[in-house]
């Protein structure tokens, strides 16, 4: 447990980005208790959020995914993979005029570093179920960045339209279910999304990673086509 907390605090000390909270100091006390201290965040997590307001709207939903992709984006190119993103580790952050997203709770990331031990064991389940890949679902050792792509296309659908794609507590019957194709088409539960939206949504949440998106950069780039570059900065708060 030590091990993991020391590991979250220096995984998120060194992700340089404006949506992660930063890690200012990580130390022992002298009776030996391990302790990090964090940025002061003020707001609430996407999953109160969800919870009063149960969906967003296009713009908003798709502003909080461009932040959050910018986040992993930073992540990744330090060989960091989350692996636990949901709601309640994204933190929006209400300003007196922008809302600001950061992603929190690194505590089973996976840190690619050489002469490190290796926390995960193979074959281990690690994770939140519903937002969990299907391959992480299996073994948490295989997750790697387009992992947590899938939990951001889940989390996409979430915001979208008030409902998860697939529910339930089994990481590995979810898994199931995605690889079958037994998942409710974004367009069925939200009709009026834009099909392009839509389409993106379900290539982030492909059973197989070879078909998402095959890092951060790429789909929010796909995401910035879609609904223009200025959602992906700070935005008026709209709710």
């Amino acid at each position: 447990i030590v091990d993991r907390f020391l590991l979250e605090a220096r995984v998120s000390a060194q992700i340089r980005s404006a949506h992660v909270a930063q890690t200012v100091d990580v130390a022992r006390t002298p009776e030996g208790d391990a302790y990090m201290v964090m940025e002061l965040l003020e707001g609430e997590t996407l999953l109160h959020l969800l919870e009063r307001e149960r969906k967003l709207s296009v713009g908003v939903a798709c502003a909080f995914t461009l932040q959050i992709l910018s986040a992993l984006e930073a992540a990744h190119d330090l060989g960091v993979v989350h692996r636990d993103l949901k709601p309640e580790n994204v933190f929006v952050t209400h300003g007196t005029q922008k809302t600001v997203v950061k992603l929190i709770d690194f505590g089973i990331a996976k840190a690619r570093r050489e002469g490190e031990a290796n926390l995960t064991m193979a074959g281990v389940t690690m994770g939140t179920a519903e937002y969990m890949a299907p391959e992480q679902a299996f073994s948490a050792d295989k997750a790697d960045a387009r992992s947590d792509l899938y939990a951001v296309g889940v989390m996409l659908y979430e915001m979208l339209s008030g409902v998860r794609p697939v529910t339930g507590d089994d990481p590995r019957v979810i898994a199931i279910h995605v690889d079958r194709g037994e998942v409710k088409p974004l367009v069925h539960a939200l009709p009026s999304v834009p099909p392009p939206l839509a389409g993106l949504v379900h290539r982030a949440m492909a059973a197989r990673p070879e078909l998402r998106f095959q890092s951060a950069a790429e789909m929010r780039l796909a995401l910035e086509k879609l609904v223009g570059h200025d959602a992906g900065g700070t935005l008026p708060l709209p709710l």
